[in-house]
């Protein structure tokens, strides 16, 4: 499934930019928690994305960056939308995550640190 983005809306974040927005709702949270290995972990991670005020903006990036993980409230594997029925870890691998992949995001900081 592609995803089709508003050419419209708001520039995509920049990494740098992450901790300067004080209405993200992911600041502060380990990045771990958005590199989910089971459905429950997803359902954790989209919980935190569905209350956020930047969820365009942020799956816009990840979109951007062929993210891996959870980016506004959606599973990413390069860039591109999945569910997870095609997810299946194999061979011990970590679902979420392509062997070598790295994640991209920097961490997530409280402004107020």
């Amino acid at each position: 499934m592609d995803i089709v983005l508003d050419a419209t809306a708001e520039p995509a974040l920049s990494p740098d930019d992450i901790p300067l927005r004080r209405e993200i709702a992911c600041r502060g949270i380990l990045d771990d928690t958005f590199q989910p290995n089971r459905p429950d972990e997803f359902l954790r991670a989209k919980a935190i994305c569905d209350t956020c005020l930047s969820t365009k903006s942020c799956l816009r990036q990840g979109v951007e960056i062929d993210g891996y993980g959870v980016w506004g409230g959606v599973m990413l594997r390069a860039g591109k939308e999945v569910d997870w029925s095609s997810m299946g870890a194999k061979k011990g691998r970590k679902a979420g995550r392509k062997p070598g992949a790295t994640n991209k995001r920097k961490k997530r900081v409280d402004a107020a640190a």
